[in-house]
């Protein structure tokens, strides 16, 4: 689920800061798991939703979004090394 909120965000930020609702979608792959998906992030205050002018949907991240994409990037770069780090070291006896 990580990636693909990544993958959200990205697209997010590849179309200066509003993602259309279509470009979301492509992603998503169809309209329930857009909705699906959608409906998660706007109800955890992670993007926010917008009619513009001409009625289409756009999607934008909050400041709570813009940190946990931060986030996401870090684990993205490092994620690797965190699994080995988060490993047990116990032996199973």
């Amino acid at each position: 689920m990580a990636r693909r909120i990544l993958e959200y965000f990205d697209r997010i930020d590849q179309s200066a800061g509003k993602a259309s609702r279509m470009d979301l979608l492509r992603i998503a792959g169809n309209e329930a798991n857009l909705n699906r998906m959608a409906g998660y992030l706007i109800g955890q205050r992670l993007l926010v939703e917008a009619t513009n002018q001409e009625g289409r949907i756009n999607y934008s991240k909050t400041d709570l979004g813009e940190k946990l994409h931060a986030l996401l990037k870090g684990h993205e770069y490092f994620g690797s090394l965190l699994t080995d780090l988060g490993r047990s070291r116990l032996s199973p006896s």
